[in-house]
């Protein structure tokens, strides 16, 4: 069933490739989260509203599919704020299928958010890395010292390595 939250973040998602083309990984995360939010939705049609804790229980794995995704295969350390943000959805799963969060609409509000909020981290990092490669124009020299722009700490390589590397 389309509704005006997917139609929104359908929207975010091509938004987010059209500006992180040229980001390693962005794509496959944009992938990942779409796929993650199509299962949700589509076992939300199927199954009804009456059933809301074996949603609960898909949205919990599919994040969790995303959660290790990210993680294993993260080089920078925007992609870790984006499994941390995932994490934060895995946990508003646990606590729904615990029986502590009873309304629809606010889980519902909490994981669109959540998407968003990871549709508007990767868009926010493909837009800083085409001013960092095109050259700051005349409206950013003035706020970075020399006229250069920052690389921001998002962009970094990550700090360490994951579990079962190190």
């Amino acid at each position: 069933m389309i509704n005006p939250y997917s139609i929104t973040l359908a929207t975010m998602a091509v938004f987010a490739v059209m500006v992180s083309w040229d980001v390693p990984w962005a794509r496959l995360w944009i992938a990942t989260i779409a796929w993650s939010y199509l299962v949700s939705s589509m076992t939300w049609d199927a199954i009804g509203h009456e059933a809301h804790r074996f949603h609960s229980f898909v949205t919990m794995f599919c994040d969790c599919v995303v959660c290790l995704i990210v993680y294993h295969a993260a080089r920078e350390r925007w992609e870790i704020w984006l499994y941390r943000l995932f994490l934060v959805s895995v946990f508003s799963s646990v606590i729904r299928l615990a029986g502590w969060l009873d309304t629809n609409i606010l889980y519902a509000s909490l994981l669109e958010i959540i998407n968003a909020l990871a549709f508007i981290m990767i868009s926010g990092v493909g837009i800083q890395d085409r001013i960092a490669r095109h050259g700051p124009s005349r409206a950013f020299r003035h706020r970075v010292r020399g006229g250069g722009v920052p690389r921001l700490a998002l962009r970094a390589p990550r700090k360490a390595p994951p579990w079962h590397r190190a």
